[in-house]
């Protein structure tokens, strides 16, 4: 057999292919004993959109709660402050980039990617991939190339300045020989970009259902306000009064046009038409005398007519005992009546006489108050705290429907009726609310309301 010559090239080629068929048959080591190495390698992109804040209050530069005559118009001064920030704001921070993994030979693994920002702010990103699930768990062949992609959602605040910091980490769990874990991270620095501006104008509406509104000034473009502009609005509002107090609500709006946040204030009001109701203190004193004394007689010149009015309604029907039956026999027993609900050791039962009795005589002289419709369910029960019905509780108002058969409002005179149909004969004497004393203190409070002018008229 002829020797091999190296310097030969068929024969270098046939000896490597000799090489080659050994080395086919030659077995190797299960797994390599060289150590892995993965690649992990990122970008980041720092932005946020310089937004301008907005706020708004409302207040009154006229009395809240006015007293007309019924049918005059009661007006009311508003202020409106619409203020931005001194600075915009930076809104939707985040930060977002793409991290890339890599493996060119090194064993099939499983990997977890995590990404965090470092100080000056710190917080945890989230990591998605390409078909927007975690990336927690993904098996990583040998030979091995993608792309994730990861957000960092930040609060808002001052614009960020100082460069921030970005760490991507992927651990990789080895599915094969030798095993265990891996880490690799890669760290990049990255500069904030500015989205533009936003919010640098708000629009501003202005409702008050039920109030003829009159602009003052300024009067707005579009009905909206832009950054540089004054932020003072006045104007006045016109209500019609009625018998009776109704509350009104001036409400003003403010939506930024870009991001559209709003923010409102509101103002309450109340008008109050005058019923000429007064309280026990009036129908004791002199004037309240002299103006039942003075009252019309019937038709046999001596009967007051207030002794015939009041005779009907059965809680008063112990002035049957006053002789001759004139105005001025009725004007003392009334000032009798009041006088034992202010004495010491009163009760309850004397007091809601009073109160009925008041607002009875109120009713009698002034026919107007005897039609005053009244919302039951806002009955001022303290007044010295009761303002406005739509306060926060406790707020002196409560509902008095149980005292009245649960109606949820009724005029004055029907208030009158009802409260004398409870006052009925009882084993010992006569029973007002079947003595029960909780209706019996609604209904006297609901009297007192009407006779204070605090009495709210239904409204639909």
């Amino acid at each position: 057999m002829a020797g091999l010559t190296l310097g030969n090239p068929n024969t270098r080629a046939a000896t490597l292919a000799l090489g080659l068929l050994i080395a086919a048959f030659t077995p190797f080591p299960a797994h390599s004993q060289v150590p892995t190495q993965y690649s992990v390698s990122n970008d980041a992109t720092g932005s946020y959109v310089a937004a301008w804040s907005w706020s708004v209050s409302k207040n009154l530069t006229t009395p809240a709660t006015l007293y007309v005559n019924p049918g005059s118009p009661a007006l009311f001064g508003f202020e409106v402050a619409i203020s931005h920030s001194v600075m915009p704001q930076a809104k939707q921070v985040r930060v977002t980039g793409n991290i890339m993994v890599e493996n060119f030979g090194s064993p099939a693994a499983m990997l977890d990617l995590a990404d965090r920002l470092l100080a000056p702010l710190p917080a945890n990103c989230s990591v998605i991939d390409a078909f927007g699930t975690p990336a927690n768990g993904i098996i990583v062949p040998v030979f091995f190339s993608d792309f994730f992609t990861y957000q960092c959602d930040l609060p808002d605040g001052p614009a960020p300045s100082a460069t921030g910091l970005n760490e991507s980490t992927g651990t990789f769990t080895l599915l094969e020989f030798p095993g265990g874990q891996e880490t690799q991270s890669a760290l990049i620095a990255f500069d904030w970009n500015s989205l533009g501006e936003s919010d640098a104008c708000v629009k501003v509406e202005d409702s008050a259902v039920g109030m003829a509104v009159t602009l003052a000034s300024p009067v707005l473009p579009d009905s909206e306000l832009c950054v540089g502009e004054s932020g003072v609005l006045r104007y006045t509002a016109a209500v019609s009064a009625i018998p009776g107090c109704v509350e009104y609500s001036s409400r003003t709006r403010i939506t930024a046009v870009d991001t559209l946040a709003a923010g409102e204030a509101a103002a309450k009001v109340r008008v109050c038409g005058k019923t000429t109701a007064t309280g026990p203190g009036y129908w004791q004193n002199k004037n309240g005398r002299a103006q039942i004394s003075q009252g019309p007689v019937e038709s046999d010149g001596i009967t007051c007519k207030a002794y015939t009015y009041l005779a009907g309604l059965a809680p008063f029907q112990d002035i049957a005992g006053i002789a001759p039956k004139s105005c001025s026999n009725v004007a003392s027993w009334v000032a009798g009546v009041i006088r034992a609900s202010s004495t010491r050791g009163n009760t309850l039962v004397s007091n809601l006489k009073a109160q009925m009795l008041s607002t009875a005589l109120g009713a009698f002289h002034s026919p107007a108050l005897g039609e005053l419709d009244m919302d039951l369910g806002k009955v001022c029960r303290d007044p010295s705290a009761c303002v406005s019905p739509t306060d926060p509780a406790p707020n002196g108002f409560g509902a008095a429907l149980a005292a009245f058969g649960g109606a949820a409002h009724l005029k004055v005179n029907d208030l009158l009726a009802y409260a004398a149909s409870r006052y009925l004969p009882a084993p010992s004497g006569m029973s007002w609310y079947g003595d029960a004393k909780a209706l019996q203190e609604l209904a006297k409070d609901t009297f007192a309301a009407v006779n204070a002018e605090k009495a709210f008229a239904w409204v639909p």
